[in-house]
């Protein structure tokens, strides 16, 4: 399970608590997490099985940053693991069941549905584009069930021999993770979400950020 942590990130407690109550066997489970400074309150969480390096990137466009920082957590985190749980420290509320959901499909990648807290807005709309390249709407989302996507973000599960045996790494460009997408596709495998699996993304505004 990885996940990139920013320093002071209001909604962290949330996650962390989340992360605790996963019905998946603890010993099956190794968090890495790359943080930009020190973030007490994780290092205070951290198990056993947890991997934490700090990562100061001085890389001046944020995509180019992100990818960067990707495939540094898969070529320095990723030993024998089966699957990599990409999961934004920003997703608040997920289902315990959340590895087990997405797992079941054996898809080379499969995603949430990713919506605002307290809200029926799909918070995803810049990652997550349909098999021609569209960008998902907001609000009365057309898709229901599994369903083959152009690309996702956010949460999203991909099987280790997508970076083990095809070799693909994060580029930046249009976003990291659409560019990601596009390569797997390209390779001739297939990319997926569940909208029936959701999970939720910390409402900004609740917590005094506009963006971040």
């Amino acid at each position: 399970m990885a996940s990139l942590v920013a320093q002071r990130e209001p909604w962290l407690e949330r996650f962390l608590d989340c992360l605790g109550k996963l019905d998946y066997p603890e010993d099956s489970i190794r968090h890495a997490f790359l943080e930009g400074t020190k973030t007490p309150l994780l290092h205070e969480w951290a198990k056993q099985n947890t991997w934490i390096e700090e990562s100061n990137a001085q890389i001046s466009d944020r995509l180019e940053r992100l990818a960067y920082l990707r495939n540094l957590l898969v070529d320095k985190a990723l030993k024998d693991e089966d699957y990599i749980l990409w999961i934004d420290s920003d997703v608040v509320d997920f289902p315990a069941s959340l590895i087990t959901d997405l797992k079941r499909h054996n898809a080379h990648v499969v995603a949430p549905g990713v919506w605002i807290e307290g809200t029926e807005q799909f918070y995803d709309t810049f990652a997550f584009r349909d098999i021609y390249g569209q960008r998902v709407p907001a609000f009365n989302l057309p898709y229901k069930g599994f369903v083959e996507m152009g690309s996702v973000g956010t949460c999203y599960l991909v099987n280790a021999a997508v970076y083990r045996k095809l070799g693909v790494r994060y580029s930046g460009g249009d976003s990291e993770q659409v560019t990601f997408c596009s390569e797997i596709r390209r390779l001739g495998q297939k990319v997926y979400a569940d909208f029936d699996v959701r999970v939720l993304h910390a409402n900004l505004p609740n917590y005094g950020v506009a963006f971040h």
